[in-house]
């Protein structure tokens, strides 16, 4: 084999190790494109379904407030209708507010779950008793609004404060009068 013929098979494996090494990096980049496409994907899907899973729990519970159930099977429908989905029913705080229809003061009622800190309780919120009728009269409005609570997340830490996703839900419905 000549000298010149050497050389030309040479060149030509150095070729083919930089192709190699230039196709390994290529895939490298696309791969971790991919998978944080494919991440948010994910993350995206997991935040509709949770978003539709607190929706869902909210208009549960204004069916159940339009049937004229006491405000705490109204809370209690709310979280049920949250189990066993993405939103977690002990991380999901909701309250009940009967408005007259002419205007006036609403009275609201609160899951046992709110703090007296929390910075989404309605104002004058009373826990609601087994068996207390709302205060309210035919033709008023209801209105039930769902949050869920992060619960032991890192990317929310506020000291002793709970904190909340800006995950929330809200139905207003007209309260029919006490069930006879």
């Amino acid at each position: 084999m000549s000298f010149e013929a050497a050389i030309r098979r040479q060149t030509r494996l150095g070729q083919r190790s930089r192709s190699r090494g230039q196709a390994l990096v290529e895939f490298g980049v696309i791969a971790v494109s991919l998978v944080l496409v494919i991440g948010a994907g994910i993350d995206l899907g997991l935040m509709v379904t949770a978003r539709q899973s607190v929706s869902a729990a909210t208009a549960e519970a204004a069916r159940q407030a339009a049937y004229g159930q006491t405000p705490a099977n109204v809370v209690q429908a709310a979280q049920k209708a949250a189990t066993g989905t993405l939103a977690a029913p002990s991380g999901l705080r909701v309250a009940v507010s009967y408005c007259p229809a002419s205007g006036g003061t609403c009275t609201s009622y609160c899951d046992p779950g709110f703090l007296a800190t929390d910075p989404v309780s309605p104002s004058s919120c009373s826990v609601p008793t087994a068996g207390q009728p709302p205060a309210a009269v035919a033709g008023d409005w209801v209105t039930v609004r769902l949050w869920e609570e992060m619960a032991n997340d890192d990317l929310c830490q506020r000291g002793d404060q709970p904190c909340y996703m800006r995950l929330t839900s809200s139905e207003t419905v007209r309260y029919p009068g006490a069930r006879p």
